[in-house]
Order: structure tokens, then C-alpha cells, then sequence
């Protein structure tokens, strides 16, 4: 199968508690980078934690709060359609490969002559069924194609403590 040449790639994407772009100088600005996540059931001493506690899983599918955003930077690349639309897809899966989240939104540029923008996807909490690495992975495909294609993958470390 013909591996579709939309004329945009995912350069880098990050997970991180909270991002600011500066507007007069377009300048993006990561905070608390997100790469482990320790939940707990109730609270834990200095000694839990110092010992690392015993790791489990939750009986089903559970909402945390865990306020973060994804920031994604996507390129035009050169000779590539400005006018073309671009969907991007983000899904949210499990340590096990379940998807927990899939959601669809359009990549814009805006002015013709810009080559790169950003996106700055907001989470106000997380589905979490077990511990272990949960990947936020980004795909894009043309507007009216069928099948995505896989660009980028971010790993969120989930631990749940007892």
C-alpha cells in the first residue's frame, strides 16, 4: 500500500502540565514536562513513596484529574498544496492497546507563507485502567481520505500506588 504524501509531518509533541505561547514573539514555553504520572488511592507517607509502594491497577476504567496539554508542532513541508486541508487524529491508549480517547480535529496555518504552527490540546483528566505506558499517538491524513497515517507518539509512564 501507497503510504499517502500529505505534505506535513509532526516535527515533536510534548506533554507537559501547562504551555504558553508569548504573542509578541511567537514563542512557546513548556511547563512541568509530563513523562511519569504516580497515582495513588489514598495519601502516602514519605516512607511510600521513599519505598516505591506496590504498583496495582484499577478495577475498571477510571477518571483522574490530571489537568496537562499535548503540544504538537507540525511542519509544511516545502512544495507542498497551502491550500490542501489536513485532519490530524489523536488517540489515547492503554499499557494493554485499548484506545481510551480518539478525537479528530483540522490542522490550520493560517496565512499562506507560514510553514509551521502548533497545537495545544488541552486535558482536563485522564481515563486509567492500569499501570504502565500510555501513548498519545498523532496521525494525519487529507481531508475526505479514508485511513490515517501514524506520525508521532508521545509515552505517558502511569504508575498507581495502593
Amino acid at each position: 500500500m501507497k503510504k499517502e504524501n500529505l505534505g506535513v509531518r509532526v516535527n515533536w509533541a510534548m506533554l507537559c502540565e501547562n504551555a504558553s505561547v508569548d504573542q509578541n514573539t511567537n514563542t512557546v514555553s513548556l511547563f512541568n514536562v509530563l513523562e511519569e504520572l504516580t497515582l495513588s488511592q489514598g495519601p502516602l507517607s514519605v516512607d511510600d513513596v521513599k519505598a516505591g509502594g506496590e504498583l496495582m491497577d484499577f478495577p475498571e476504567k477510571t477518571q483522574v484529574n490530571s489537568k496537562h496539554v499535548l503540544v504538537v508542532q507540525v511542519e509544511r513541508e516545502t512544495g507542498a498544496n497551502k491550500d490542501s486541508k489536513i485532519q490530524m487524529q489523536l488517540e489515547v491508549a492503554d499499557p494493554s492497546g485499548e484506545v481510551l480517547l480518539k478525537n479528530e480535529f483540522p490542522i490550520l496555518f493560517g496565512v499562506s507563507d507560514v510553514s509551521r504552527t502548533r497545537a495545544i490540546i488541552s486535558f482536563d483528566g485522564m481515563l486509567v485502567t492500569k499501570s504502565g505506558k500510555y501513548t498519545y499517538t498523532i496521525s494525519t491524513k487529507s481531508v475526505g481520505a479514508k485511513i490515517y497515517t501514524k506520525q508521532y507518539s508521545v509515552i505517558l509512564d502511569v504508575k498507581i500506588r495502593k
